[in-house]
């Protein structure tokens, strides 16, 4: 048995198995978001004043695989964790400034 939720981009398909047990399957088309950050790196317009800067993208497949590393991008007390992966050469990509002003910003959503 399947049964597909489709909520944006972002597509769940429920799938029961021979022995009873459910699973899961998350889907998302994340190019549109890569192409935002990519273009925010390369014409720097993620910038920002004060306090706050436009730091990341965080799709929300990732933000998935991240829970399941026990880390919640929606938890004040995981930001640390979350600008370490960022941060981290791996997940480059997700950043949509060149630099980051300040290593304690607090990621407030994903898309």
């Amino acid at each position: 048995m399947k049964a597909l939720l489709q909520q944006g981009d972002v597509k769940e398909t429920f799938i029961a198995d021979e022995e009873g047990e459910f699973h899961i399957e998350t889907v998302q088309d994340v190019e549109p978001i890569l192409d935002f950050t990519k273009a925010s790196r390369d014409h720097q317009f993620a910038g920002g004043s004060g306090d706050m800067q436009h730091v990341a993208e965080i799709p929300f497949v990732v933000a998935l695989e991240w829970r399941k590393q026990g880390i919640d991008v929606f938890n004040p007390a995981h930001s640390d964790m979350v600008m370490a992966k960022i941060n981290s050469p791996e997940y480059a990509y997700l950043r949509a400034a060149p630099t980051l002003r300040d290593p304690h910003i607090q990621i407030k959503g994903i898309r």
